[in-house]
This record gives structure tokens, sequence and C-alpha cells, in this order.
């Protein structure tokens, strides 16, 4: 398996996550690779950044390969030097750590690197591809105009939906394709953590129009609804973008079903924080789920997904999307008792209800 999306931390916050554990969960869950989004206090922008987390994940000696992505910012000079890390630092066949790409915060979420005006996205598509990119850029795709903040309150935790509400999600994607294209993108997108199957509606329809882009489906949007946020313990599934209403999580199955569709994937979107972190304010968005992509897999089967599509969701399409030439998957046997125990490892386990699941 590959997990383009997941969250390790360190540093100040190494007391959520850190590369050397992430590394450890995967290799027990039997991945063949992770790919970390660095967004910190201070996110990780450039070449000394990205080469002191490479030699974090190079000292773990871990089985599974780590990449990272770079942190765009609104700064032409801090592009340049991405790609220039990145082009230096990336993907080659035998490698065990690397930049995998870069990462746009196309609206706030958790730490504070979002770029929430079209107008400056299309201006850091314009730079990226000015900088002849031609790797990945992963976008977390949310229109703050389309907020409604004042719906948020922390005591009926649902209403971070109605704060955050789908046409957001919608909108950001559909302005991302088309200052993609404006700017002459010379990258392939990768939308983020879709929760909305209309989102994924515009990511077919440019796909069949020939641009490059891809999107990913987290088992948290397509198993539960936001009706689980009206639980007691409904703060520890805030998250961004938000759980959305039964229908559309049940939407998203089509997109994981079709086997046409070779630009769609599972990623975790691995978010760990501390229960007093999601419970008290400011009710931290995120939750884990490394360990769990295995048994989602087996989910998956059970619901009527192929094999191979299964195989194609977790592996085969994030490696033809990212250009992982040469790269084989481990072929291991991962025990369901693993990876509850795997789950133990954090706080709070998000998915407790589906180890009961046959």
């Amino acid at each position: 398996m590959i997990d383009t999306h997941v969250h390790c931390r360190d540093g100040e916050q190494s007391y959520k996550e850190t590369i050397p554990h992430a590394l450890s969960v995967a290799d027990r869950a039997g991945y063949t690779m992770i790919m970390d989004i660095p967004n910190l206090k201070v996110p990780v922008t450039g070449r000394e950044g990205a080469l002191r987390r490479l030699d974090i994940a190079e000292k773990a000696k871990s089985n599974v390969i780590y990449g990272m992505y770079l942190i765009l910012t609104k700064d032409p000079a801090q592009i340049k030097e991405a790609v220039a890390a990145y082009n230096e630092l990336k993907y080659r066949q035998g490698c065990r750590t690397f930049v995998a790409g870069l990462k746009l915060f196309a609206g706030q979420s958790t730490g504070d690197s979002g770029i929430v005006e079209p107008s400056d996205q299309f201006k850091v598509y314009q730079c990226v591809s000015g900088e002849g990119f031609d790797g990945v850029t992963l976008v977390h795709c949310e229109m703050e105009s389309d907020f409604a903040k004042e719906a948020w309150d922390h005591n009926e935790p649902i209403t971070h939906a109605y704060a955050r509400p789908w046409k957001s999600e919608v909108s950001s994607v559909n302005a991302q394709i088309i200052n993609s294209v404006r700017a002459g993108y010379t990258g392939r997108l990768h939308i983020a953590h879709v929760s909305v199957p209309r989102a994924l509606d515009l990511v077919e329809m440019a796909h069949s129009m020939g641009v490059r882009i891809a999107a990913e489906i987290t088992p948290h949007h397509r198993l539960f609804d936001l009706s689980v946020m009206s639980r007691p313990d409904g703060l520890n599934y805030k998250m961004n973008p938000p759980l959305r209403s039964k229908e559309m999580a049940y939407g998203l199955h089509q997109f994981l079903v079709d086997e046409r569709m070779d630009y769609v994937w599972i990623a975790s979107d691995h978010a760990p924080h501390t229960l007093k972190e999601k419970m008290e304010p400011p009710h931290d968005s995120g939750i884990p789920g490394l360990y769990f992509i295995p048994k989602f897999a087996r989910i998956l089967e059970k619901m009527g997904v192929s094999k191979k599509r299964v195989e194609d969701l977790t592996f085969n399409n994030a490696a033809k999307a990212f250009g992982l030439t040469g790269l084989k998957p481990r072929r291991v046997v991962v025990l369901e008792e693993t990876l509850k125990k795997l789950a133990a490892e954090y706080e709070f386990d998000p998915y407790h209800e589906f180890w009961t699941m046959r």
C-alpha cells in the first residue's frame, strides 16, 4: 500500500506523532510507502527543512519508504526554492526517502498555511509553472468565502459541517481546475480528501478534457456521515473538510468502484491529536487512520469492490500518478489483531466500531 496523505508532525508536536512512529505503524500495517505533509507551526517550505525530515526518516531505518511534501506560500522566492528542492530530492528508483511534491492549502485547515484568495492561488500556479515543475501538487480545497463561521458552536459539534458547507469544497475544486488551466500549470493536480461526490464529478470532467488531475477519498468520508457528530464524543470526529450527509458518503462509493478511474485512490489523512485537544478549545480537526486502510480494503471487497480495483486504489493508481517507476508492493499478510493493536497506540480510535465487522 501507499498512503499519499499522512501528517507525521514532529518538533513541538512530537507528542501527537513522529516520523519514526508513523513509519513503525506503517511497517507493521504492511505499507510500502507513506507521504508526509508537515503543516507544522513553522511549516516545512524549503530545502533545509526537507533535508532535516528526510534525515530523521533515514535514521529510522524503516522498511517503509518515506516521501514528504513542501508547503507552498505566496512568496515567489519560496516557490522557486521549493521547486528546486523537489527537482533535487524527488523520487528515484531505489531511494528510501524523497520529496514527493508540493502542498497547497486553498483554505485554512490545521496550521496557518492557507492561501485563501483564488487570485493568489492563480499566481501560485503561474509561479510553479514558470519554474518548470512537472510533479504533483496536492491541494486542500475549501473556499473560505462560502464558509458560515457564525454557525459553529462547539456545544453542537455537527455545526462544524454547516460552518464549512459542502459547496465550499465544490467551489474550490472548480477554482483549482480553472486557475491551473489558465496559468498553464505544468504539473499534476491532486485533490485531497474529497468529501463531496459533485467535486469528483468536476475531477472526472476535467480529466476527460485532458487536465492532469487526480483525487483521493478517505475511509472516514466514505464510512461515516455527519450524524456521528451528534454522539457524546462527536468532537472527536471534527475534521476538515467535515463529514457530510449519508447520501454524500454513499455517493463516493461509485468513484471507488469504477475501474475506469485510474486517477482516484484511497488515503488516510492520518492526523492524530490528543483527546484534550479534540474536546477542549480550539477543538483540533483531524483523526488518526494510518493503521486502518488494510481493514478498509477488506471492507471494500465485502462491499463488492473487485480485488484488482482494491489493489489499484491502495497502490497502483498512486504509483502511476507520482511516477514511482520500478516500485514493487510489499506482499505481507497483516492480521486484524495487529491492526487493532496499532489503533490502540493512539488516544482515540475513530474506527473502533469496524473491528467487529465481518
